[in-house]
């Protein structure tokens, strides 16, 4: 435990969705509840939802690029096409983070996806779950290149932080254990198990609710992907026997209506109501983002998986875990909401093991 003079953390998520922000809500109470004085800095999406979490804690802009994907262009290409776009964004962001640790003091970094949160004079962490980038089929041949240059970024941190199992079966499969990790970035490498914002203690208790549903309908990601699986599943959804739920993954939106009758949405849920009507649904339907899936596993829930169309990492994640009789995926322009609900009758949970203290391991490592 801290002692004497409270060591300063920076903690900065990426901001592409809600995913890395609403992950690192249970890191984030960890440092602070360990004595640790902690620092935010989000923008877009993430800074609405983690500045109503943490009314306590003080958070500050930091841009990042925001990538809009498009309806008919595979996610991957869109983000192949604004590369430049990306690096320049790191750079900026860099510098940003070296002026932030000078104006505020900063003693350790924690850094959820953003290549450019470091600082050269400071213990530097980075929370990331794919240590091999996959790309589609047809540019497959440029993946080694890519991870020459996904192991240099990941070489300017101190320790890499894999939200994952250490042993058999691994959550995010050969994203988080590939077989080539160059051996100085693998002794960084600690595999600190499965991470959920359900895992604070609070937030895992069922509250008790006017209304139960039946499906609850997990959207996430950027635009317009998200709108468009919102509308496909309305319009597959309507009109039936089942109490429907979506939970439309934009916290900074006021909160929605009823739609057709059996369908109510919400712009977003405080944790507490998240997880009961999540554990009290009999199907749920969710994108197949890493953060969605650690969710659903801590809860001890399957559920329907679309991948966004195009995003490789989600397309692996969702055929990995369905060949694992854990989840059952469906593509988005393909939806057979009665054949996937029969599906999720035979599924697993998956099997939860160890995870270990975060900022535990933080005071640990700035004691070396």
């Amino acid at each position: 435990m801290p002692s004497g003079k409270k060591k300063r953390i920076l903690f900065s998520p990426l901001d592409w969705g809600i995913g890395h922000a609403s992950r690192s809500i249970f890191l984030i109470r960890q440092l602070a509840e360990t004595g640790f004085e902690v620092l935010l800095a989000a923008d877009g999406p993430s800074f609405p939802l983690l500045k109503s979490v943490f009314p306590d804690l003080d958070i500050i802009r930091l841009p990042f690029y925001r990538i809009r994907y498009s309806q008919h262009i595979p996610a991957v290409w869109k983000i192949f096409f604004s590369l430049l776009s990306i690096l320049k964004a790191i750079r900026r962001e860099h510098k940003s983070t070296i002026e932030i640790v000078k104006k505020y003091g900063i003693d350790v970094i924690v850094s959820d996806n953003r290549y450019g949160v470091y600082h050269k004079d400071v213990a530097s962490i980075i929370v990331i779950h794919q240590l091999k980038i996959r790309l589609p089929s047809g540019i497959s041949f440029l993946e080694p290149v890519l991870f020459r240059w996904h192991m240099k970024f990941l070489s300017k941190f101190d320790r890499i932080w894999v939200p994952d199992f250490a042993g058999l079966p691994y959550l995010a499969g050969a994203l988080s254990h590939p077989s080539n990790v160059p051996q100085p970035i693998r002794n960084k490498v600690r595999y600190g198990g499965i991470i959920s914002r359900f895992m604070v203690p609070e937030y895992s208790k069922v509250y008790p609710v006017r209304k139960i549903f039946d499906v609850v309908v997990v959207l996430s990601g950027p635009e317009p992907q998200r709108s468009v699986l919102e509308k496909i599943l309305i319009r597959k959804l309507r009109k039936r026997s089942w109490k429907v739920l979506i939970i439309r993954g934009i916290p900074w939106k006021k909160q929605g209506g009823s739609v057709y009758g059996n369908i109510q949405l919400v712009s977003h849920l405080p944790p507490n109501l998240f997880y009961t009507y999540l554990k009290k649904a009999t199907y749920i339907i969710s994108r197949a983002g890493y953060t969605s899936i650690m969710d659903l596993a801590v809860l001890g829930r399957s559920a329907l998986l679309i991948p966004t169309p195009g995003q490789t990492e989600q397309e692996y994640l969702a055929d990995y875990l369905a060949a694992g009789n854990y989840f059952v995926i469906m593509p988005q322009k393909n939806i057979n909401i009665e054949k996937a609900f029969k599906q999720l009758e035979q599924t697993r949970p998956f099997p939860l093991r160890e995870v270990k203290n975060f900022a535990e391991e933080i005071f640990q490592w700035s004691k070396e």
